[in-house]
């Protein structure tokens, strides 16, 4: 009779694991492979954070990990940084973990490097001098 017991539990987990991915589904406007990842793999308050990020990235669900929500919670998925050394803007790419960053100098000519998190951290907090102490010479 356990046997039967625990088959049932089972069962019955299965089903609401289902319903919930379905349920999931319907509520962000996705299908069931993005549901189930997002089931599988994050917190019901991560979901929105996940499905914004990869909108906002333009890549698929199944492309943002936790790590990549930790990195855009920091810095944002893109945007700029104010220096006086040009403009300079960033967008996070989750296949290579790191951010994009595009300068275009003041005085003529760019330049394109991939950043972490922390290094664009203290870039966006040094600017110009995080740049040539850091960035320039390499």
């Amino acid at each position: 009779m356990k046997k039967i017991l625990i088959a049932d539990v089972i069962k019955a987990v299965e089903y609401d694991k289902e319903q919930e991915i379905i349920a999931i589904s319907e509520r962000f406007n996705i299908d069931l492979e993005d549901a189930d990842y997002l089931y599988s793999n994050f917190d019901k308050n991560r979901w929105e954070d996940v499905i914004n990020a990869a909108d906002e990235l333009n890549v698929d669900i199944i492309d943002i990990d936790e790590h990549d929500l930790d990195d855009i919670e920091e810095m944002g998925a893109s945007g700029s940084i104010g220096s006086s050394m040009g403009d300079i803007e960033y967008e996070y790419d989750p296949a290579s973990d790191e951010y994009n960053v595009d300068i275009n100098f003041n005085r003529g000519g760019s330049a394109n490097y991939q950043l972490d998190s922390d290094t664009l951290l203290e870039f966006d907090a040094g600017g110009g001098t995080y740049y040539n102490a850091n960035i320039r010479g390499n």
